[in-house]
């Protein structure tokens, strides 16, 4: 996904960003500067402010991509946490490139990583999940409808890190 800002991409934010001469259209380049600075609001209106690519550290980020795709986790489409901010190009080699698996291989073991780190109990509450993936109730119900009930409404950390995952772990 590109951000965009009226007919303004990734190219322009570019220029912003490295200190490139303005265009001529004066105004348009001045509201899209305001609004860089400020940070930029994914669709789902989450704050994903300004940053470089989190996999080359060398361009700014001009697209979000989601690490756990809808088709394997749809409750984790809109949850910050499944979010990286990438430049065009390593996005385009996430999805396309030849090593495109060893990237998602790679960035799925970290995010797993993650949730083993922030699900720090040996069973978890629906709160205590929410608070770490920040989703609505309607898609934390849905992600946890299939998984088993303990007492006490609790479930088990690792059915939910799986469930996350799109019901299977990653492996070294």
């Amino acid at each position: 996904m590109v951000i965009h800002y009226g007919r303004y991409s990734h190219k322009l934010v570019n220029r912003i960003t490295k200190g490139y001469s303005k265009p001529k259209d004066i105004k348009n380049y001045e509201k899209l500067e305001e609004w860089i600075k400020k940070g930029w609001n994914n669709q789902w209106g989450n704050n994903m402010e300004y940053r470089e690519c989190e996999l080359c550290k060398l361009r700014p980020a001009s697209e979000i991509h989601h690490i756990i795709y809808r088709s394997h986790c749809k409750a984790l489409i809109k949850s910050d946490i499944n979010l990286i901010p990438l430049c065009q190009v390593c996005h385009a080699k996430v999805h396309r490139g030849k090593e495109s698996k060893e990237l998602n291989h790679k960035l799925r073991l970290q995010f797993q990583n993650k949730l083993e780190i922030l699900l720090d109990k040996e069973y978890l509450t629906e709160k205590e999940i929410n608070d770490v993936l920040k989703i609505s109730q309607t898609a934390l119900r849905g992600l946890l409808k299939t998984l088993i009930v303990y007492k006490g409404n609790l479930f088990k950390r690792e059915d939910v890190i799986r469930v996350c995952m799109g019901g299977k772990m990653i492996e070294w």
